[in-house]
């Protein structure tokens, strides 16, 4: 209710009637949803416990996206398993075999054969394979008492408290670590307050993205949607000093953080493009979704609207061609295109027809794409600008706008252009 007050407090129409309905609506769906997944579980009895190495490390790793190390031909490149084991290393000592486990089935059980000793595999629901019947219901039992202490409105979280009563009922199924992405941050599951096997924390929940601060002139006095403040995570894993700052600003608490003043390299597989005696240029933009998703779904300050994605595509794209005789473009899509705008798509379909441009799919990692250019060009404020400056590649940010943003929270050696003139000086001066 008091968040409905402040909505109507902001001048929306609020019928607290329908609302309330809604929300009970919501909470007794949410219940039964929750009712079925319970005994589904019970599946699991006959699925097999997974054991780990004995001297192994178990690592749980939440949303994962698709990586295959073992289609990368570039080896000299780190995938982000090599880059995790390589983070324990060099924080915790770990230097024994590595055993990363996930729920996403289409990363394939692999073996790692290069620089470091880690094992990849795919297990759904692992807290409950080999399923003990006896802590399961006792944890069942445990959760419904407290449902009737605190209120029904708790069974939103119904599964959340199961499995944390279930787990604590036998930690040695917990894994060593867990590690949690700014994909999937906003609340921390339950289980992962819990301790580990040699009672420490053991959840971190690491950025692998720059582009989590409002992008607009003040971003302070913005309306912040990310959801900084639920956060309860203890550790956090930090890009640069900025992006903490950010977070302790947002969150309005302090925590226990590592900065690593370097680039995660969390998706795509790395790739090698043979080398040629014409000059690269990497566009890097993120592409507009289309008019529902963006109205609907997205910040009411979002700068990612056609008209200013549109610009900068058209303003670099020129910019590169009226500076440069003999140039290539490589441009990697960012995320899957049947959300972007077709408008958009449209633009990008015209010019992939040029043979000077190089559509490169998402599954390519942007490292592999900024580590074969001699200059990148980003739309404020995505990663790949940080990584360019982290590979040594002259690296700019593009905002076609009247005024520059305000880039106190983000990395301060990379520049910012608002005009094309300018972008055209800059090329001239760094090829």
């Amino acid at each position: 209710k008091s968040c409905l007050k402040i909505i109507e407090q902001n001048g929306v129409k609020i019928n607290y009637f329908k609302s309330k309905l809604l929300w009970e609506l919501f909470i007794f769906s949410n219940f039964f949803f929750n009712i079925i997944k319970l005994f589904y579980n019970f599946i699991n009895i006959f699925k097999l416990k997974f054991k780990n190495e004995k001297n192994s490390t178990l690592i749980y790793l939440d949303s994962m996206p698709y990586i295959d190390f073992d289609k990368s031909d570039d080896k000299n490149l780190l995938n982000f398993y090599e880059w995790l084991a390589n983070f324990l290393n060099k924080n915790y000592k770990i230097n024994n075999k590595i055993v990363f486990i996930h729920d996403n089935k289409k990363i394939l059980d692999k073996k790692n054969n290069y620089t470091s000793n880690f094992e990849v595999k795919f297990l759904k629901e692992y807290f409950y394979l080999g399923l003990n019947i006896k802590n399961y219901v006792l944890a069942i039992y445990n959760s419904f008492l407290i449902i009737f202490k605190y209120g029904f409105k708790f069974t939103l979280i119904l599964d959340e408290i199961i499995k944390y009563k279930y787990i604590e009922k036998d930690k040695s199924i917990l894994p060593h670590f867990a590690f949690f992405n700014n994909g999937n941050m906003t609340l921390q599951p339950m289980w992962s307050k819990l301790k580990n096997k040699l009672n420490e924390e053991m959840s971190f929940v690491f950025f692998y993205s720059t582009n989590i601060i409002p992008v607009v002139d003040k971003p302070k006095d913005c309306p912040n949607l990310y959801g900084f403040r639920l956060h309860s995570w203890d550790n956090y894993i930090f890009l640069n000093d900025n992006q903490r700052d950010w977070v302790e600003f947002s969150s309005k608490r302090k925590f226990k953080s590592t900065v690593i003043n370097d680039y995660i390299p969390f998706e795509g597989k790395n790739t090698v493009i043979p080398a040629t005696r014409k000059k690269r240029i990497a566009i890097f933009d993120v592409p507009p979704r289309d008019i529902f998703r963006f109205y609907n779904y997205y910040h009411m300050y979002n700068i990612y609207s056609l008209d200013f994605c549109t610009k900068f595509f058209r303003d670099v794209t020129s910019a590169i061609v009226d500076t440069l005789d003999d140039v290539e473009i490589f441009y990697k899509i960012k995320r899957n295109l049947s959300e972007t705008s077709n408008d958009y798509k449209k633009l990008i379909f015209e010019k992939k027809k040029e043979n000077n441009f190089h559509f490169f799919s998402e599954e390519i990692s942007a490292q592999s794409l900024i580590n074969s250019c001699d200059a990148l060009i980003s739309i404020p404020y995505t990663s790949t600008a940080y990584i360019g400056e982290k590979l040594k590649k002259p690296s700019i940010y593009y905002f076609p706008g009247d005024k520059k943003l305000d880039t106190s929270y983000f990395s301060n050696n990379i520049d910012q252009i608002n005009n094309k003139d300018e972008l055209i000086l800059w090329l001239k001066k760094n090829l």
